[in-house]
């Protein structure tokens, strides 16, 4: 019985205008995206490659000495590997930065003496200085997660409004529930029937999208992706279900089918515009930041402070030198700077309190479910701030191992007084590239799944709940 109603239920969705519209639209935004994506991907996976082999040439050049290692003069940058899977959740990447710089910033001392001193590999990132926070992503792109969080959600709204409560007008309900057949059987063949028919455009999507993207030489899928991009098409559907179970509760519960509409287009406008788009810049006032005035004023704050210490030791008077044995100024100055605290734990505080106000915007923005499925579709992608927060924290990383290297090696040269803050004080042996650490950047499939395991849970617990509701409402719901 249950499929006789399914298969009635598909058969009135195909045969209509609804659908054939469904199916042009969505065929042609999937071939869009796909196009797009192919078109742009090629160039930027150029550019990424150019810089990353900048950035290699620069390491080696400095490997002359481990001084000029340590103390790199000219800048160099650490880049975000551009997602072939974007063409899934563009996530704003365009919009979060795409890259961290990495150099060595000097303060200067003058008056009798004139001289600069190095942090070595500090780590800068560049947004600081022009944002107060990053901002929740929106839907801007045209990827899966616009065309199913947006144009899909609606269509399944479109398919449900009228299922119960236009058979109630027209009394075939009241028809159809004098046989024997349980209210939930109905219910559910409803449901079947509105899933297969979203579901046969969204696959047919989904095929000719992947094999627009599958062709091209400059993409390389491989069998992680496809996990991922399996995992993302069953969200996908049951993102749609969601809001066909929605559809079902609002027919069920309202008496006309007009009425149905215009409740249900409310609730969409609400959970898939407003909220994602405004929900969490309100929230955002609730955990404020320093401005960007107030958070250089800190930084000069603490630069002037260091400079007056060297007043405070008499350091002015002479300025270390490369010489074994030590002169006993710079025996005077490598103490001074052997406990120096960088700025760059100023820095990464200020950048982890920004990251933790989007987590805080992004927990309330779970409100709507499309803001939950576009955090899962990043999530699985690589891209927005998911992504970009496990960027830097590899970046971090990095920068330990790096410096874990500098020391290593400057452990070999007994002459070395192995402080890290004066080119004077740290070896000029030559370094073998070969053994100079590289920066990876890695995103595994387990890490993306671990990542968005729990929005992938809440989209299941909104389903079960929708279903739950919309089954007590048609049990008891007035049939005639």
């Amino acid at each position: 019985m249950i499929w006789y109603i399914t298969k009635r239920e598909i058969l009135d969705h195909m045969t209509s205008l609804r659908f054939a519209l469904t199916l042009a639209l969505v065929l042609t935004l999937f071939i869009a995206n796909a196009l797009v994506f192919t078109n742009s991907y090629g160039r930027r996976m150029k550019d990424h490659l150019k810089e990353a082999n900048k950035q290699s040439q620069m390491l080696r050049e400095a490997s002359s000495s481990l001084s000029a290692l340590t103390f790199l003069r000219d800048e160099g940058s650490l880049y975000k590997t551009p997602s072939h899977l974007a063409f899934c959740a563009e996530g704003q990447e365009k919009n979060l930065p795409k890259r961290v710089r990495l150099k060595s910033e000097f303060g200067s001392v003058t008056g009798a003496i004139n001289y600069s001193y190095y942090t070595p590999w500090y780590v800068e990132y560049p947004y600081e200085k022009y944002r107060r926070n990053l901002k929740l992503p929106r839907f801007a792109e045209l990827d899966w997660s616009f065309i199913i969080g947006v144009v899909m959600s609606f269509v399944a709204v479109l398919f449900t409004f009228d299922a119960i409560s236009r058979e109630r007008e027209r009394g075939t309900l009241c028809l159809a529930l004098s046989n024997p057949v349980p209210r939930g059987i109905v219910l559910l063949g409803k449901y079947l029937g509105a899933l297969i028919s979203l579901g046969i455009p969204l696959i047919l999507g989904f095929l000719f999208n992947l094999i627009i993207v599958n062709l091209d030489e400059g993409v390389s899928i491989s069998g992680s992706d496809w996990l991922r991009i399996g995992t993302m098409v069953v969200i996908s559907i049951t993102y749609l279900s969601l809001f066909i179970w929605l559809g079902l509760f609002i027919s069920s519960r309202l008496p006309s089918s007009a009425m149905s509409l215009v409740i249900l287009l409310l609730i969409w406008v609400t959970l898939v515009v407003i909220i994602p788009g405004s929900m969490g810049t309100l929230a955002s006032r609730f955990y404020s930041l320093p401005t960007s005035e107030e958070f250089h004023a800190q930084l000069d704050a603490i630069r002037d402070e260091f400079r007056e210490s060297y007043k405070r030791k008499d350091l002015m008077e002479e300025s270390p030198k490369r010489s074994y044995p030590p002169t006993a100024a710079t025996l005077k100055w490598a103490d001074h700077l052997r406990n120096y605290d960088t700025e760059a734990q100023v820095r990464a505080e200020h950048l982890s309190r920004q990251f933790a106000q989007v987590r805080r915007v992004r927990a309330v923005a779970r409100i709507s479910p499309t803001a939950v499925y576009q955090y899962t579709l990043e999530a699985l992608a690589g891209t927005g701030f998911a992504r970009h927060e496990q960027f830097i924290a590899q970046v971090r990383r990095y920068r330990e191992e790096f410096l874990e290297f500098i020391k290593n090696e400057d452990r070999k040269d007994p002459n070395s007084l192995h402080v890290y803050f004066l080119p004077e004080t740290v070896s000029d042996k030559p370094v073998d590239f070969q053994n100079v650490p590289r920066f990876a950047e890695l995103n595994s499939f387990e890490t993306a799944l671990q990542t968005a395991l729990w929005d992938m849970g809440l989209l299941v617990g909104l389903n079960m709940l929708l279903l739950l509701a919309a089954i007590i409402v048609f049990l008891r719901a007035d049939v005639r």
